[in-house]
């Protein structure tokens, strides 16, 4: 079996919003139908970042520039493109168990050793 698979099904089976709980950002939810709605309450409070960050957000993600703009007004374009952003909660949530998986492995070595050299047939080099 596909260790992606199994993961998301052993993430599926818990109370999340597969199942009928709630997301974890509130953007959107599942009828019963199985379809999704969206939410007007954006989960994020973004009038708690300052004004750099702010445009930082509006420059990454190509939205249209106002130069010297302030809090005020950069806000609703944020918000509003935040919004709009479709997202699948469970390969968000996959691909971050896949992160600290892989952060956790690699924390594994010592921080002044360089992990163990391999040879051509993969197996790591035994020091003479």
């Amino acid at each position: 079996m596909d260790k992606r698979r199994g993961l998301r099904e052993r993430m599926t089976k818990g109370s999340g919003a597969a199942n009928g709980g709630s997301t974890a950002t509130g953007s959107s939810e599942e009828d019963v139908d199985g379809q999704r709605r969206r939410s007007t309450k954006c989960a994020v409070d973004f009038s708690r970042l300052d004004v750099a960050t702010l445009r930082k957000y509006r420059r990454v993600n190509r939205l249209e520039d106002i130069s010297n703009g302030t809090k005020e007004q950069l806000l609703p374009g944020i918000i509003q493109h935040f919004g709009s952003q479709d997202v699948d909660e469970q390969d968000i949530l996959l691909a971050f168990a896949f992160a600290l998986r892989k952060q956790r492995l690699s924390s594994m070595y010592v921080a002044d050793a360089p992990p163990p050299k391999r040879t051509r047939g993969g197996r790591p080099r035994v020091p003479k």
